[in-house]
């Protein structure tokens, strides 16, 4: 296999893409514990007034996060901010169905310099929790 023009952070990203939906997943079930978004299940009491069901789920929900690799739910935290709509939000959206490189390019619609200024940006991202 060769990586002659290829973007080492793409690929790494692409190939982590299944790690990274679930991390994101992961995240937006624990925010829509915290209000964000309203849960019908979570706004039911139990004897004495307790929210057990949502502090359960909460607490699946976390020990859940604490077994993915740190480095993960950081860039995971990262990527999930962006709309959809977005040059940013096609790109990560690319991402995490595991494309990469020209593929990643004609399937989020971007331009050259578009793809450039991921890039930079991804790298940006990706070099900071890498080194650590």
């Amino acid at each position: 296999m060769t990586l002659i023009g290829t973007y080492p952070e793409e690929a790494a990203l692409a190939h982590l893409a299944p790690g990274l939906r679930r991390c994101i997943h992961l995240l937006g079930q624990l925010d829509s514990l915290g209000g964000h978004t309203v849960a019908a299940w979570g706004v039911e009491r139990v004897l004495g007034g307790d929210r057990t069901p949502q502090a359960e789920r909460r607490a699946e929900l976390l020990e859940a996060l604490a077994g993915m690799p740190p480095k993960l739910v950081k860039i995971a935290e990262k990527l999930r901010s962006y709309r959809s709509d977005s040059a940013r939000g096609r790109y990560i959206a690319g991402l995490l169905r595991g494309q990469s490189g020209s593929d990643l390019q004609q399937a989020a619609k971007l331009s050259c310099g578009a793809m450039e200024e991921n890039r930079r940006w991804l790298r940006s991202i990706v070099g900071s929790h890498v080194r650590k």
